[in-house]
C-alpha cells in the first residue's frame, strides 16, 4: 500500500511540475537538438547532463531485465533531479521573464532557453516513463504538443552529446551546500524562516565562476541572509564539509538556547578527541608501514576534514 501510495504523489508531483511548464511556454520553444550546450547558463547543462546520465542508466536496465533498477533510475531523475531541483531553479527565470533576447548567453539565465530546456527535458522524461506509467504520460506530452503519441515515439538513446561532468559536479556543491544548511537549521530546531549566513572558505576560483552566477538562487533555496564564496570563516561559526567544499554556517545571535550550544560544544570536543587519536596513529611508523596505503590514506583525509571542522 505504501508503494501505492509513493507512486501516486510521484504522478501528482509530475502533474504539477508539467503544469508549471506548460503555463510558462511561449508556444515557439525550440528543440533540444537544436539547443548549443555551451551557450547555456550551469542549470540548463546540469539537467540535460542528468537526462543523459538517467538515459544510460535506465536503457542498462531494461536490457539487463532489471526492471526495478530501470523503476529507480526513471524516479530519482523525475523527483528529485527534475521536479526537486531544476523546477525550482527554473521559478524564479520564467516568473520574472524579462523577454526574449535579455541578459547574455552563458553565466546569465536566459528565459528561452528555461523554457525549451524545460520542455524538452519533460518530454524526454515522458518518453522514458512511458513503458511504467502509460496513461498519465500520454496526456500530459498531448498538452505539451509533443511529437505525437509517445508510444509510436522513439525511446530514448544515451548519445553523448549532454554529457557534462563539470555541470554535474558544479551542481553538487550548490544542492549539497543548500542541503546542510536546510539540514542544520531542522537539526537545532530554528524555524525555516530564520535567515543564515554562510560562508564558503576553500572555494576554488573555478567553482567560484560557476556559482557566482547563481549566489541568488542558492541564497534563496537555503534561506540566507547573505552569501560568500571564498574568505575567512568568522569566529563562532559552526563548520562542516557539504560537497567536498568547507560550509561556515553563522547563527544569528541569540538563536541558539543552552541546549543546543551544550550539544554543540560536546561535539566539538568528540571531534577534537577522535582528531587526537588518528594524529597518533599517523605519527606511530609502524602503522605508515604496516597499514594498507588506502587505510592511510583515509586516515589523513580523516584529520583533514576533523581539522577544518575543528578550527
Amino acid at each position: 500500500v505504501k508503494r501505492m501510495e509513493g507512486c501516486r504523489a510521484c504522478a501528482t508531483k509530475l502533474g504539477n511540475a508539467a503544469r508549471f511548464v506548460q503555463m510558462n511556454l511561449a508556444g515557439d520553444e525550440p528543440t533540444l537538438e537544436s539547443l548549443d550546450r555551451t551557450t547555456l547558463a550551469l542549470p540548463e547543462r546540469w539537467i540535460l547532463a542528468e537526462l543523459e546520465h538517467a538515459v544510460a542508466a535506465v536503457n542498462r536496465a531494461w536490457e539487463s531485465y532489471r526492471f526495478d533498477e530501470g523503476c529507480r533510475e526513471i524516479y530519482q531523475f523525475v523527483w528529485n533531479d527534475f521536479c526537486d531541483w531544476y523546477v525550482e531553479m527554473a521559478k524564479p527565470v520564467l516568473e520574472n521573464d524579462r523577454g526574449p533576447g535579455s541578459g547574455a548567453r552563458g553565466p546569465e539565465r536566459r528565459a528561452e532557453d528555461v523554457r525549451a530546456v524545460a520542455r524538452g527535458v519533460l518530454l524526454e522524461a515522458l518518453k522514458l516513463l512511458h513503458p511504467v506509467m502509460p496513461f498519465i504520460t500520454e496526456e500530459i506530452s498531448a498538452h505539451l504538443a509533443g511529437d505525437g503519441p509517445l508510444i509510436t515515439t522513439s525511446y530514448p538513446v544515451a548519445t553523448g552529446r549532454w554529457a557534462d561532468d563539470d555541470a554535474r559536479r558544479q551542481l553538487a556543491v550548490l544542492q549539497a551546500v543548500v542541503q546542510e544548511v536546510r539540514s542544520y537549521r531542522h537539526l537545532v530546531g530554528l524555524s525555516p524562516a530564520t535567515r543564515l549566513a554562510v560562508v564558503l572558505p576553500s572555494v576554488d576560483e573555478e567553482l567560484k565562476l560557476a556559482l557566482a552566477p547563481l549566489k541568488a538562487e542558492m541564497v534563496r533555496l537555503a534561506g540566507l541572509s547573505d552569501l560568500a564564496l571564498g574568505g575567512q570563516a568568522p569566529a563562532g561559526a559552526v563548520c562542516d564539509i557539504a560537497g567536498g567544499v568547507d560550509v561556515a554556517i553563522v547563527l544569528p545571535e541569540g538563536a541558539l538556547g543552552d541546549a543546543e550550544l551544550g550539544r554543540l560544544r560536546q561535539e566539538m570536543g568528540q571531534a577534537a578527541g577522535e582528531l587526537e587519536k588518528i594524529r597518533a596513529r599517523l605519527a606511530d611508523a609502524s602503522f605508515t608501514a604496516r597499514a594498507p596505503a588506502d587505510v592511510v590514506a583515509g586516515a589523513q583525509e580523516r584529520a583533514a576534514e576533523l581539522e577544518r571542522k575543528t578550527k
